[in-house]
């Protein structure tokens, strides 16, 4: 449907991106904090008021599904 990025999404300064595991994103930023979110949301970190994003899960294993920088609708 149009052109591809590569890599795909934003990757802050650390290097972690989509498909980073869990453990690398909590091993470069130890302050993130990972919560498994709710029905509406699901599992997400957070890292700072501008950088943030979704998970397949909270254990180390899981990954990164999506990074999301700068702020939010209706903020």
């Amino acid at each position: 449907l149009g052109a591809q990025l590569s890599p795909a999404g934003l990757k802050p300064d650390a290097g972690i991106g989509i498909g980073a595991t869990v453990a690398e994103l909590t091993g470069t930023s130890p302050s993130a904090v990972i919560s498994p979110g709710d029905e509406l949301g699901g599992p997400n970190f957070f890292i700072n008021e501008g950088l943030a994003g979704f998970l397949t899960g909270v254990t180390p294993a899981d990954t990164v599904r999506s990074v999301l920088g700068g702020q939010g609708c209706g903020e």
